[in-house]
């Protein structure tokens, strides 16, 4: 069995939506999961370099799974949460980015992630904001991805972990589902922290009660359970991208 590390933000961390490492469940993996809540990529290079990731671990493969706090810092201020430069700079981010900035961080990550393990790294795409795939949005997201892009081709031993691709299809399904979408052009009405916190309470204390695909239909969303996280649909779909990718690198 061999030891994936894992990194990055709450689609990591996965305490408030699925766990598509759970879900897994493989044979050949043992994974650490070494998410964090909000955090940014400049968080994760103080996570490395502050040695919050044991040093006795020696890890096979590394999946880093993060950006999408770094793009809504990017976000005009009319377009951004109320509150987030505060929090993000509370998670050891940058209170505003740009895709110029990130494409610096994420590079000086990937430096720092190459020096201490000399191992395959597997970098995630941003999954969509919201489920209107061609909104302005989306369409910032794609510049985003844009850059990862870049990024893995200026480096070796880099791999693309591409969730944006399946998930834009799960997502443009909700259209024929949901009778009250949530608007996709307004990032506060997507990523609201307070039905975050409700979302995760139903899930918590239901005891199975109520789904995460039941949660997030019932509040205007079709592939995440509050506008943010994933829900089963698309835990299952993550969880199979991540294992093809995994297997494509064991052979």
């Amino acid at each position: 069995m061999k030891d994936v590390l894992v990194i990055g933000s709450s689609l990591v961390a996965c305490t408030l939506g699925g766990n598509w490492m759970d879900w897994m469940k493989s044979e050949k993996y043992r994974f650490h999961n070494y998410g964090i809540n909000g955090v940014q990529i400049p968080g994760i290079i103080d996570q490395i370099q502050n040695n919050s990731i044991p040093v006795s671990l020696k890890p096979a493969m590394i999946i880093l799974m993060a950006g999408g706090n770094d793009l809504s810092a990017s976000l005009k201020e009319s377009e951004k949460i109320q509150g987030y430069e505060k929090m993000m700079a509370g998670r050891l981010g940058r209170p505003k980015s740009s895709p110029e900035q990130f494409h610096l961080e994420l590079t000086e990550l990937i430096n720092l992630i190459k020096e201490r393990y000399d191992v395959p790294l597997i970098i995630s795409n941003i999954k969509p904001i919201g489920e209107d795939i061609n909104g302005k949005l989306n369409d910032v997201v794609r510049t985003f991805n844009k850059v990862i892009e870049t990024v893995i081709a200026e480096n070796k031993n880099l791999t693309l972990l591409d969730v944006h691709t399946p998930l834009a299809a799960l997502a443009n399904q909700a259209k024929d589902v949901i009778k009250n979408p949530i608007g996709s052009d307004d990032i506060s009405a997507i990523l609201d922290p307070q039905r975050m916190i409700t979302v995760f309470l139903y899930n918590k204390f239901s005891f199975g009660w109520y789904s995460l695909n039941d949660l997030g239909e019932s509040r205007g969303f079709y592939s995440t359970c509050d506008g943010s996280h994933f829900n089963e649909r698309s835990t299952a779909i993550v969880a199979q991208c991540a294992s093809e990718t995994l297997d494509a690198l064991n052979k």
